[in-house]
């Protein structure tokens, strides 16, 4: 009822909410007090990578142009793997196996083995639980959020600046 912003978390493949009448999603609702908070989208996508075995490291756009179309495999042992696997269709991939592991558990090394012939990327989660030596095919994924109104920290930003300014002001006494 105080949010002056609402950011929604989306999966890459999951579509716009449409604007809703209950305050729970906060979709181009308003408060009690008549107050419309600000809506903004969220939806990570692929921002570089990391090979696991030489320390490689390349932002996604020269991974892509590297490994083209070829299929890869992912794999995940996070809460919702469907959301990574879907972020990387979303960016071109062609997945030709996913490998869904219970969250917090590590990848086995034998069902990596079993993955097809081509890269296998997974998360930054993940790669920390991989025990050396590491298959040669993993590749460690770094997400970073992408936004549907680019501006809005800028907004944000604004706003705390006129805030601090009228707090001090009246502080003082001055009258904005």
């Amino acid at each position: 009822a105080q949010a002056d912003w609402l950011i929604t978390h989306l999966a890459a493949d999951e579509p716009e909410p449409p604007p809703a009448s209950g305050i729970h999603t906060g979709m181009g609702t308003h408060t009690p007090t008549g107050h419309t908070p600000r809506s903004v989208l969220m939806r990570l996508e692929p921002e570089g990578v990391t090979h696991l075995a030489s320390g490689r490291d390349l932002p996604w756009a020269d991974w892509r142009a590297e490994h083209g179309t070829a299929p890869c495999s992912a794999a995940a042992g996070i809460g919702r793997p469907e959301r990574f696997f879907a972020m990387l269709r979303a960016a071109g991939v062609v997945l030709s196996r996913t490998l869904r592991v219970p969250d917090h558990q590590a990848i086995p090394a034998d069902a990596l083995r079993d993955l097809p012939p081509g890269p296998i990327l997974i998360t930054p989660k993940d790669a920390v639980k991989c025990v050396p030596p590491h298959d040669p095919r993993l590749w460690a994924v770094r997400a970073a959020p992408g936004f549907s109104d680019a501006c809005w920290l800028d907004e944000i930003d604004q706003s705390l600046r006129t805030a601090a300014r009228a707090r001090t002001s009246a502080a003082a006494g001055i009258t904005l």
